[in-house]
């Protein structure tokens, strides 16, 4: 998050599709390599995943093909929590 031009602290999000859960990567230092759990989606999702948050209201939004389904769906994801919730 805060990803404008010269932000004196970001937080850099990531989905985990192996533990289906939201993280966070760096743990305080984005290159360090280190994730730290958020939390759980709520569901199993595949390795097709894609995640974005708009820096004006910091809400996040992700497409995901949940496992044992041919399409991908468009979600709201709670930077919070991890949790998910289908948009459409």
């Amino acid at each position: 998050t805060n990803s404008v031009p010269f932000a004196t602290r970001t937080i850099l999000f990531g989905i985990d599709h192996a533990r289906n859960t939201m993280v966070i990567v760096g743990n305080g230092a984005a290159n360090a390599g280190l994730t730290r759990t958020v939390g759980s989606l709520g569901f199993d999702v595949t390795p097709r995943v894609g995640l974005d948050i708009n820096p004006q209201t910091g809400q996040a939004f992700a497409v995901f093909q949940r496992a044992g389904q041919v399409g991908s769906g468009f979600y709201v994801v709670s930077l919070a929590t991890g949790r998910a919730g289908l948009v459409g």
